[in-house]
């Protein structure tokens, strides 16, 4: 979980490119610049600021659905 959260916040500070280019074998700190230990308190400052509260199960993913059943289930069981 912790990987994909870091990919999902390259994505989001960097863009699909750098992500590609790391793919491809580029080197992280000289894909984006600055050093390893910077990105992560970069990437764990960006996730202390999120609201990380609970979230109605629906507008976790809005619309979707495959859900929706789920999600009347799982608020019922609340």
């Amino acid at each position: 979980m912790e990987g994909g959260s870091f990919v999902r916040w390259l994505v989001e500070a960097y863009g699909w490119d750098v992500v590609w280019e790391l793919r491809a074998g580029g080197d992280l700190e000289t894909v984006i610049g600055e050093p390893l230990y910077q990105a992560e308190a970069d990437w764990l400052a960006a996730i202390a600021a999120k609201d990380l509260r609970l979230k109605p199960c629906l507008l976790a993913v809005p619309g979707h659905p495959l859900f929706r059943g789920l999600c009347r289930r799982l608020e019922a069981e609340e």
